[in-house]
């Protein structure tokens, strides 16, 4: 079987698959971008959005519309992944837990398969994933294989 990143993770109240394909990729990056002065927006690579979440310097966005599409591309509607999303991530903000979903969520999609940080009680879908241990996403350390 192949690694596709997807990775089960416990969110509002429930295990879920989390995938971030390239479709749900491209428009993390534009979600998760900055507007200029012009109005239009400059995006963002998945790859910057992991290093925020790794450093704790995310936004909002960044673990709102993370978990959001995570679930879309785990092969939740969309209007079910947009209902939970509101209601375990906007309105209820444990954004600090909500963080640690949307990093473990992206760093399976970007992460070689025996690198992915396995947070949470997280199962990946592929061979060679793995549980590793919880680092905090204020390290930048990569976990060993």
């Amino acid at each position: 079987m192949r690694y596709d990143g997807s990775i089960q993770l416990s969110f509002g109240g429930g295990r879920h698959t989390f995938r971030l394909a390239l479709g749900e990729l491209q428009e993390l990056e534009e979600v998760c971008g900055d507007r200029k002065p012009d109005g239009s927006i400059r995006r963002v690579g998945p790859g910057l959005v992991l290093d925020r979440l790794r450093t704790n310097q995310w936004t909002t966005a960044d673990v709102l519309h993370t978990i959001r599409l995570g679930l879309i591309g785990g092969g939740m509607n969309q209007y079910e992944a947009q209902r939970l999303a509101d209601r375990y991530v906007a309105e209820r903000p444990a954004w600090y837990e909500n963080a640690l979903v949307a990093l473990a969520a992206l760093d399976a999609a970007l992460a070689e398969p025996d690198e992915s940080l396995g947070e949470l009680g997280a199962e990946g879908t592929g061979t060679g994933s793995q549980t590793a241990g919880s680092p905090s996403p204020a390290s930048t350390e990569t976990p060993a294989p």
